[in-house]
């Protein structure tokens, strides 16, 4: 965990976090924040900090010896012994897909909307659901792969390449029994869809973010049990688990939630955030 205030000569504050993620998310962290100002302000602490990081109940790690064995792969990560540094599968394309440049895409709330109510034209069938977010994350992996077929020459309508859509999930309400508000550790896991390229390319935003919503819905507490007790199993081994990616880069991971960055209240509200994850390859 390392941290670094910088005070700028023309006034205001900015203040760096950087912290390993498999001990703490951004949730967490925007929680530590909030509890620093509140510290700060002489308000007392809440949410409560929860630091029971091995929650056996919510996990169920407690029964992982005894739980049926699941492919590491099946789930969508690689499993090597410990000290091991394996090579990503997209290395071979790394020359033609890296660059110096970071685009950022601003999405105004009207923008939003009118993407959203596109989506929703005609009426979705009873029980189903779609948020803002699914519908922004569908035309988001649709974007970056067609980007990513330009790059690699690939010819995307008929190519049948799989393309996945790793989707970073906040699992503290969807754990049994649930993990409280203040639980201050990583509880991030990814939700795989996966499709064509020619068939993702084809879809309508609408059946891509139906596609989406349902991979998220599918995560109920025991699918998540039987991750977290996968990825626990491999650990005893002697073992460490990475996300699983493809050749052609065609693995995208989009962070699927928002944080309450505007309650680091320190006598002021925050003017702006940025979330990065730096991923070492």
């Amino acid at each position: 965990f390392a941290l670094k205030i910088t005070q700028f000569a023309g006034g205001g504050t900015a203040i760096g976090i950087l912290a390993q993620h498999g001990v703490y998310d951004a949730e967490a962290l925007v929680l530590f924040m909030k509890h620093w100002g509140q510290t700060h302000r002489g308000a007392p602490l809440d949410p409560a900090p929860d630091h029971n990081r091995l929650n056996e109940a919510a996990f169920r790690l407690a029964s992982s010896s005894t739980a049926p064995e699941v492919d590491p792969e099946a789930r969508g990560f690689n499993s090597f012994p410990a000290g091991e540094r394996p090579m990503p599968e997209f290395a071979g394309v790394m020359p033609k897909i890296m660059g110096k440049q970071v685009v950022v895409v601003p999405f105004p709330a009207p923008a939003l909307a009118a993407l959203k109510a596109a989506a929703m034209e005609t009426p979705l069938p009873d029980g189903q659901f779609l948020s803002t977010d699914d519908v922004l994350t569908a035309r988001t992996w649709q974007r970056l792969c067609a980007m990513r077929c330009k790059q690699l020459g690939l010819l995307a309508e008929g190519c049948d390449e799989e393309t996945t859509l790793a989707r970073a999930v906040n699992i503290r309400q969807r754990t049994a029994p649930k993990l409280e508000a203040g639980y201050c550790g990583n509880a991030t896991l990814t939700v795989r869809t996966s499709l064509a390229v020619r068939e993702l390319l084809s879809l309508s935003v609408r059946d891509v973010a139906l596609r989406l919503r349902a991979a998220l819905r599918a995560q109920d507490s025991g699918a998540l049990a039987r991750t977290l007790q996968l990825h626990h199993r491999e650990h005893e081994k002697g073992n460490q688990t990475f996300l699983r990616f493809d050749k052609h880069a065609l693995t995208f991971i989009v962070s699927s939630w928002r944080f309450d960055w505007e309650g680091a209240d320190f006598d002021a509200k925050p003017a702006a955030f940025e979330h990065g994850a730096h991923v070492p390859v």
